[in-house]
């Protein structure tokens, strides 16, 4: 038997009062069509089962339409799209203002909204940025063979750096999700708020702490590519020379 991922246990918990009271019509064999698809991680092809049933005007359309956007989320999901996703779970909240996961979907275009507007989200941006840069300079290089080596080593790094600060944004989304699924408790557990508000300030303070190495991260980055830059000039002032000796 598959093993189904916490996140999904937890998803089919929370919906299942809501699936059992929805009438089991054509679209409900659809619905499980699409969990199917998504159990199997075939992400794509769930979400886009999910969506056939939201332009509906089935009872299951706005089951489909929160599926739709948290398929877009899943941690497990390796083409997550946050901009989608939020303009998903804007739809939904929009549609069904008070809809069964109406707390939980906005719950998630908040994160989605603070992601955007945090050091993580730039970040992301000014790695896309450098690697747009490393290719034309590897381009401009191609006549020459050493420094093209050079840039290529440059790249690799810049390269393994940038997938590996993508990879600390993805945790600091999981640690927000696991944070947030944690306040929920607390507030059904007040006999353990003090043990489990501690836990949560340690969390705090290690996320402030992988935000640091952030920082870090992007000031080497910066540095590379200045060193980039210097390695541009003293190719161009090659040329220049070379060029000189042509006209002699």
């Amino acid at each position: 038997m598959r093993k189904v991922s916490l996140a999904l246990a937890l998803f089919l918990i929370t919906g299942c009062a809501v699936l059992k009271s929805l009438p089991f019509t054509e679209d409900a064999k659809k619905y499980q069509v699409a969990q199917t698809y998504f159990e199997r991680e075939n992400y794509k092809a769930a979400y886009d089962a999910y969506r056939a049933i939201t332009v509906t005007r089935s009872p299951w359309a706005e089951e489909s339409k929160f599926s739709a956007a948290y398929v877009l989320v899943y941690y497990r999901n390796p083409q997550k799209n946050y901009i989608t996703a939020e303009q998903e779970f804007e739809e939904f909240l929009s549609r069904y203002p008070k809809g069964a996961h109406a707390d939980e979907a906005a719950t998630w275009l908040d994160i989605l909204k603070m992601f955007h507007q945090t050091k993580a989200g730039e970040l992301a941006r000014e790695i896309a940025a450098l690697t747009v840069r490393f290719e034309s300079v590897t381009k401009e290089l191609q006549k020459t063979q050493a420094e093209r080596d050079s840039l290529r080593n440059e790249g690799d790094t810049l390269f393994s750096e940038s997938q590996a600060l993508l990879q600390k944004v993805d945790e600091l989304l999981n640690e927000k999700e696991a944070l947030i699924r944690k306040n929920t408790e607390l507030s059904k557990d007040k006999e353990g708020l003090s043990r489990d508000k501690t836990m949560l300030t340690k969390k705090i303070d290690g996320l402030n702490r992988e935000k640091t190495k952030l920082l870090e991260a992007k000031m080497a980055l910066e540095k590379s590519l200045r060193d980039l830059s210097m390695v541009d000039g003293t190719v161009e002032n090659q040329r220049k020379k070379m060029k000189q000796e042509e006209n002699k």
